[in-house]
């Protein structure tokens, strides 16, 4: 017996040593892969310095480049995903982020070494790149108002959309739009007024997101946090670049893909990669919620000094069913012919629940014991009501009320 026991515990042992070995692989691999990333990111961030020393418009292109694709990326995923998407937080900033491309795009196609594209002056772009920014900016602040709150994506879009094209005919044609650009390269007081209000909404969408952080997981609460910070960031670096050779550029542009590769961490991969963690933490949300609603109504229903029954009622559906069947068209007609027969289809009344009232009411001193009794509470009294009752089956109506002989029923 002992060698059994004893082989026993030692295939347990085996089977434990077995499943950490998975375990502490697949930890490797992680390992490995965060090492590779940042070695990667280390990489990206010396070739783009590189490329600055060389071509300043073409480090600038690329980190333009990024930022759109990750914008793009972002706003594939919303749109495809709008009608399973729970956070609508996720889905407004998602469908901003198709607008912030296409102005993105536009700021780096108005540089007049593109040759083919409508070339316009470096204002133009300036108030492209603005506008992108600005919209990027609006969405973080106002997508956490409509958290917990009805989200149509297509009002959404269709409102980015004509906001867009306002913005695009009063830079391309009416020009209204305020001239970022005062030459030489130096921007006007109305860009630096601009950007400056842009940073304060970059800001108030970081507190305002803090305040919502209920509805988030902590990692991505804390991602979105930190994709808000930087790309204010990036806002204030660019806007005190007073030289091409400036410090503030290169810092600028790096704040900017931080902020981007950090929303990217935040919603594209948490969305592609790690679904389930928040489609688990909404349903816990959801059940806990449920669970709450369920106690509070749960007490009202237990203290509530009016008699509640919760009935089944299948049973004397059944009856009126047959009646049919049999040719019977008029069930108040044949009830009130043949009073024994409400008497009998009220007898299969199924009592599910009640409350503490209506066991005091009926004087039962258990939800059993006023299930045994429910004939004895029916009388020739109650014929009436009961005819009533189930006439009002027969009829579809989904209310009645009638008079017992111990209290009052209530049928929906």
């Amino acid at each position: 017996m002992s060698n059994l026991d004893d082989d026993v515990r030692g295939t347990g042992a085996g089977y434990a040593r077995h499943n950490e070995e998975p375990t502490a692989a697949a930890a490797g691999a992680g390992r490995s892969a965060t090492y590779l990333s940042s070695a990667a990111g280390l990489l990206v961030v010396l070739g783009l310095y590189l490329t600055s020393l060389h071509n300043l418009v073409l480090f600038h292109s690329l980190v333009e480049l990024f930022a759109m694709v990750v914008a793009f990326s972002i706003f594939v995923i919303a749109w495809n995903s709008r009608e399973f998407i729970r956070n609508n937080y996720v889905l407004l900033v998602g469908l901003a982020c198709f607008f912030v491309t296409v102005f993105d795009l536009l700021h780096v196609a108005s540089y007049n070494w593109i040759d083919g594209f409508y070339e316009l002056g470096p204002g133009q772009s300036i108030q492209f790149s603005t506008v992108g920014t600005a919209l990027l900016a609006s969405s973080f602040l106002i997508a956490p108002l409509f958290l917990g709150r009805r989200l149509r994506a297509d009002v959404v879009f269709g409102a980015f959309l004509g906001l867009s094209v306002l913005m695009l005919l009063s830079i391309l044609y009416l020009g209204g739009f305020p001239d970022f650009y005062a030459g030489g390269g130096v921007r006007s007081f109305s860009d630096w007024f601009v950007q400056f209000v842009i940073c304060l909404v970059f800001a108030a969408s970081a507190l305002m997101l803090l305040y919502k952080r209920s509805h988030f997981e902590t990692r991505v609460l804390w991602l979105l946090v930190g994709a808000i910070i930087t790309a204010g960031g990036s806002q204030v670096a660019l806007v005190m670049v007073s030289s091409p050779s400036n410090l503030s550029l290169l810092i600028g542009h790096y704040a900017k893909i931080a902020s981007f590769f950090v929303l990217y961490k935040a919603l594209v991969e948490t969305g592609l990669r790690q679904p389930h963690s928040i489609l688990l933490r909404e349903l816990k949300k959801e059940k806990e919620a449920l669970t709450a609603s369920e106690k509070r109504y749960r007490t009202l229903f237990e203290l509530c000094p009016v008699s509640i029954f919760e009935a089944d009622w299948s049973g004397p559906k059944q009856h009126l069913d047959l009646l049919r069947d049999f040719g019977v068209t008029d069930v108040r007609e044949y009830l009130e012919a043949h009073p024994e027969s409400a008497l009998a289809f009220f007898s299969n009344i199924r009592i599910l629940d009640t409350n503490q009232s209506a066991l005091e009411t009926m004087e039962a001193r258990s939800r059993e014991e006023l299930q045994l009794s429910l004939e004895k509470m029916l009388s020739k009294d109650s014929v009436p009501s009961l005819i009533e009752g189930m006439a009002a089956i027969a009829e579809g109506r989904l209310k009645w009320q009638g008079a017992a002989l111990k209290g009052v029923f209530f049928a929906r």
